[in-house]
């Protein structure tokens, strides 16, 4: 009689622990993959109502926005239909943790994409916030080639400030050349510098004054102000409501101050990291920087407002930007009747500067930094000149990227690829006057690379300098790739390293990956240099990096996985790509953005196949259910609603739609087939694989289900008068 106890315990025991074991095997399945299929190549747009060849992504620019949440993998499919150029793009702001390759800095992290080459990132977005993405070859940012990324924290967790829509903002300023002519420029003797952009563009766009087309002897009819491309944007909010606009600057030049009309903002994030909030009226913003402020729709709703961008840090000579900021129901492109704002004093820097010190990052959300670094690196920004040719340098040296990306070469113990002898961790600061032009303007082209200890801590104090013009020194946007930095302090004058790290925030320094350096001064940054792989760390503004304005950091080289042989190709790398790598598709497309069977056969069948039901309503409200639109898809502005629904095959319902306004939703409707969006980028054995997923994300409610019904099958007395029979039969 032993032996069917224990046989009886044992059964009891497994019935306990499967539910358990079924919920540990399939906990993963809630991850997603995002994926988008993109196709980069020329067409011809008029952003500021002049017409010129323009990089698109699927026709747009800007780009697609991706929506992600927290956890996420990403995979973009690019194709490079450029047919004369190649390509790359940078995810600027996402920390690449174990997948360096994927950061897409040409001549950094990868070779170019070939002229009709198909290639694909990959990449997890770790963290929450606001981020962007823009071309990383040559100067084709400001060609068009950008965008941005929201990443939605995951489902249950919360902001830690409250707000009711959500609107994305992308700035810009614009040029009527060609990157091409501005490169060969900037590479010719004598020197022609890109100047001052003729226009500024909010979420791509502007307007510019015709008549100066004319005037400049341009074709008739390639500025035509009628042109709906180029009428404002709108960002329209619903009175009394809060809304959380994400600003993002990509000036390939401009540093920028944006406000509203009429309205105060709250500052609550910088570069995906929470800040203190506070209040402003003029948010100064560089060139790669992100913020969310908060704004309240609480002013005169029978008017709209106007929301700016103008020029600051630079001797203006570029209109204001535009957009209305409509109060719903007025029509979206109501002019305001007040003239736009003209913005702040240009060259105030110590407004600048005090905003830029206003920063500290949240109660709650702090992390402190080490207490000391255990190296200090000094670069001094200069403008020189290297066999006639005008350069940016730090300490004297500028960068210049070598055919073979870093990451291989380094990976691939490619000694002959750059340099081996490391750059120097200063400059002669006894005897440099930063105040004056340099006696000796000469400089060297290097691509040596700063060798980082893993692990370590690292200081890089950022100085500032006159450039090659009398009383002049510009301000730099210093970006990091594949980290966040500490902002530990900002200074004018000369840094001075034996008391001014006396002036440091250890308490609560807002982390960043983009920070400014404001003329004739310093800024004062610290990493830890803990992401294997290679960076580039440089200024933002386009035509300084272009002309050498940068450094490279490498870190844990030998902790960096196996490189996939597509970013090979190119230099001492050629010959050793697969192709077939190159233009695979994702190994996985089983949990896209927003699995559903019924929204797949909404995908998958033509019009004419879709049962008339599924139209319905309640068919509608059943599949929503499944779907996988972000959860704050309701706080969305509308803009940001269509782009969504443009990019990612989701089910959306009416309940979905009730926030938003009239003339969106049949927009919706009538452009995308009755709430079901369609596209021809999911793979024949898409559905199968999503069927597979639905069951699995509804397995464990099952095993849920199945378990407590068990238990009370084993909790009832008839349940155990009939063991003990089974048992004593046994």
């Amino acid at each position: 009689m032993t032996q069917p106890a224990e046989s009886k315990g044992y059964f009891v025991r497994l019935l306990a622990l499967f539910p358990l074991i079924c919920l540990i095997n399939f906990s993963s399945v809630e991850a997603r993959t995002v994926y988008h299929k993109w196709e980069v190549k020329y067409e011809y747009k008029s952003p500021d109502c002049y017409k010129k060849l323009v990089i698109t992504i699927n026709g747009r620019s800007p780009g697609p926005t991706i929506f992600a949440q927290q956890g996420d993998t990403v995979f973009v499919e690019l194709k490079n239909s450029l047919w004369t150029e190649n390509v790359a793009v940078h995810w600027h702001g996402i920390r690449q943790l174990g997948t360096p390759w994927s950061d897409g800095a040409e001549g950094v992290t990868q070779c170019p994409i070939l002229p009709g080459e198909t290639f694909i990132y990959r990449f997890v977005v770790d963290r929450a916030g606001t981020y962007l993405y823009h071309g990383h070859y040559g100067m084709q940012r400001a060609a068009g080639l950008y965008g941005s990324i929201i990443v939605s924290l995951p489902e249950g967790v919360s902001e830690p400030f409250s707000y009711d829509y959500d609107q994305n903002i992308i700035l810009n300023d614009w040029y009527h050349a060609s990157t091409n002519e501005q490169a060969a420029g900037l590479s010719a003797i004598p020197f022609v510098f890109v100047g001052e952009p003729q226009s500024l563009l909010i979420n791509g766009r502007g307007k510019y004054n015709c008549s100066l087309s004319t005037a400049s002897g341009s074709a008739a009819g390639v500025c035509n102000t009628t042109n709906p491309e180029c009428s404002p944007s709108s960002l329209t909010v619903v009175p009394g409501k809060t809304y959380r606009l994400r600003i993002g600057s990509l000036t390939s030049l401009s540093a920028l101050a944006f406000e509203i009309e009429g309205h105060d903002m709250t500052v609550v994030e910088a570069d995906g990291n929470y800040v203190e909030p506070f209040a402003i009226r003029n948010l100064y913003i560089y060139s790669g920087e992100t913020y969310s402020v908060l704004v309240k729709a609480d002013q005169d709703s029978s008017r709209n407002y106007w929301a700016t961008i103008n020029v600051v840090a630079r001797n203006p000579a570029t209109p204001t930007g535009l957009a209305i900021f409509n109060y719903y129901p007025n029509h979206p492109q109501k002019q305001p009747p007040t003239a736009p704002a003209t913005g702040p004093i240009w060259n105030d820097t110590a407004s600048r500067l005090a905003q830029s010190l206003a920063f500290r990052a949240r109660q709650g959300f702090i992390n402190k930094p080490p207490v000391t670094a255990d190296r200090v690196i000094v670069l001094l920004n200069t403008q020189n000149k290297i066999d006639g040719h005008f350069k940016w340098s730090l300490n004297n040296l500028s960068l210049i990227l070598p055919q073979t990306p870093y990451l291989v070469a380094l990976k691939e113990n490619l000694t002959g690829a750059f340099a081996q002898d490391p750059p120097p961790d200063g400059y002669d600061v006894e005897n440099y006057d930063i105040h004056s032009l340099a006696e000796n303007v000469n400089a060297t082209s290097s691509n040596r690379i700063y060798r980082l200890r893993f692990n370590s801590t690292v200081d890089v104090i950022l100085q500032n300098a006159n450039s090659m013009t009398v009383k002049n020194s510009e301000t730099h946007p210093w970006h990091l790739h594949g980290h966040d930095f500490w902002v530990l302090g900002y200074g004018t004058g000369k840094y001075n390293i034996s008391c001014d790290w006396r002036k440091y925030n250890l308490v609560n320094p807002v982390m960043k990956s983009t920070a400014p350096l404001h003329p004739y001064g310093w800024t004062a940054l610290r990493f830890r240099a803990d992401n294997p792989g290679v960076w580039a760390f440089h200024c933002h503004v386009e035509s300084h990096f272009y002309m050498g304005m940068g450094v490279v950091f490498e870190e844990g080289i030998e902790k960096v996985g196996e490189l996939p042989s597509s970013i090979r190709g190119c230099g001492e790398s050629e010959g050793r790509r697969n192709t077939n790598e190159v233009t695979r598709r994702p190994p996985s497309l089983h949990n896209l953005s927003c699995p559903g069977i019924l929204k797949l056969r909404a995908c998958n069948l033509s019009d004419d196949a879709v049962p008339e039901d599924l139209w319905s309503l309640s068919s509608l409200q059943k599949a929503s259910n499944n779907s996988k639109l972000p959860k704050n898809f309701n706080k969305l502005g509308d803009s940001q609603k269509l782009d969504l629904l443009t990019t990612s095959p989701a089910i959306v319902h009416l309940s979905e739609l009730k926030d938003t306004a009239p003339q969106v939703q049949e927009r919706i409707m009538k452009g995308f087939g009755g709430f079901f969006p369609r596209g021809n980028e999911i793979p024949d054995n898409f559905i199968q694989n999503e069927v597979l997923h639905y069951i699995l994300m509804h397995l464990n409610l099952m095993v849920m289900i199945c378990w407590v019904f068990t238990c009370a099958v084993l909790a009832h007395p008839k349940f155990i008068t009939v063991w003990k029979i089974l048992v004593s039969v046994g």
